[in-house]
Order: C-alpha cells, then structure tokens, then sequence
C-alpha cells in the first residue's frame, strides 16, 4: 500500500505591500514683487541758448520804441557785446526761428491779406520784423495768423524790418569773419502746429477769406 504524499510546506507570509506616501505638498512660490514704478523724468530745462535769444530780442525791442532803424541799432550794440561763441550761437537761434517762420504759408497769407499783396523780399523782412516782436507774439501768431492784427496795429513803424534781418549776421562776420553754423535745434519749433494752408495756393479773395475771415473783412474789403 502506497503511502500518502507529503504534505507541501506552508508558505512564508507575504508582507502586505508598503505604503507609499504622498509627495508633501510643495508651498507655492511667493509671488514675484511689482517692479517699482519708474521715477519720472525731470522736467527739461529751458534751452539756455534760446532763452538769451528772447532776452536780447526783448531787450532791443524795448528799447527801439516802435521804430524799425532803432531797433536793428539796438541788437546791434547788444550783439557787438557778445564774444564770438555766444554772437555763433544767437545766429544758430535766429536762423532756426527766421527759417520755420518763412516757411509757412499761413503766415505769408496772413500778412499779405493784411497788407493787400506781399512780394518775397516783403515776406522776408516781415519774418524778420515777427522775431523781433518776441517769443510770445511768435508763438500766439504760429497757433492762429488771425492774431497777426494786434502786434500789426500797435507797432509804429513798418512790419517789413529788413535792416533787423541782416544785423545778427553782419554783428558776427564784421568781427569774426565767415559765419559758418547751423539752426540751432529748438524744441518749441518741433511742436508747433502745422501749417494751415496748403502751398501752391491761389490767393484770391474766397481762398484768403476760407482761412482768415476776420483779417479779410478788416484788411482786404476795406
């Protein structure tokens, strides 16, 4: 008789698997500070060179009590008492001014409405005679022509100056020779309006009027 097969061997015991403990939560990272506001940016300073351009041209005009001749006379002895960098760079401020102003159409048909007709040579000297009225009078007469009545009707003498257009230059080469420069940058002149009118324009009565109602009533149909 075959005796009973073996009895297998019991198992180990199988260990429960490990737990696997989760990953401790990771704390956000703190939020990046706001860039401090950038500090603004002083004020420019006024252009030195410009406002000793205003200050000569007030001064002279102060004294010339509304006649063209003694006005030119008088730039001319405030001039000759600069040296030669402060005599190049009034010029560079002149021509910077004379050469935006005679540029503009609106200006140039302002005076001729006011006047009845104005040639180059005129145009020319009344820019001339227009710096020399002053920063304020420039700048109002650049932002509305129309205001070109007031500074006309209260100077006494011609607002074609051609002797005022011609001292700065002459005051540095009878002194220094050759005047070689170029206009001084001025920022006042970047930011005025454009010009009003268009160029090629015809000027007759209706155009002048579409632009300057109120001089060509006062002016022109007088």
């Amino acid at each position: 008789q075959a005796s009973p097969a073996a009895a297998p061997p019991p198992r180990a015991p199988v260990s429960p698997p490990a737990l696997i403990e989760a990953p401790a939560p990771v704390a956000p990272a703190p939020a990046a500070a706001a860039p401090a506001p950038a500090a603004a940016a002083p004020a420019p300073e006024e252009d030195a060179a410009v406002k000793r351009f205003w200050e000569i041209i007030d001064a002279s005009r102060a004294a010339a009590q509304g006649n063209n001749d003694a006005h030119a006379r008088a730039l001319r002895e405030r001039l000759d008492a600069l040296d030669q960098t402060a005599l190049a760079s009034f010029n560079a401020v002149w021509l910077a001014y004379r050469d935006a102003l005679d540029r503009r159409e609106d200006l140039w048909g302002a005076i001729y409405t006011i006047r009845g007709g104005c040639s180059d040579d005129c145009h020319s000297d009344f820019v001339a005679w227009l710096v020399g009225q002053g920063r304020a009078v420039v700048n109002q007469v650049v932002r509305d022509p129309q205001a070109l009545a007031e500074p006309y009707e209260a100077w006494k003498d011609s607002v074609e100056n051609e002797a005022l257009l011609y001292t700065p230059r002459d005051a540095y080469e009878e002194r220094f020779g050759e005047l070689d420069i170029s206009a001084h940058a001025v920022r006042e002149i970047a930011d005025w309006p454009r010009d009003a009118m268009a160029s090629g324009l015809k000027w007759e009565r209706d155009v002048l009027h579409q632009h300057f109602p109120k001089l060509v009533e006062a002016y022109w149909d007088r």
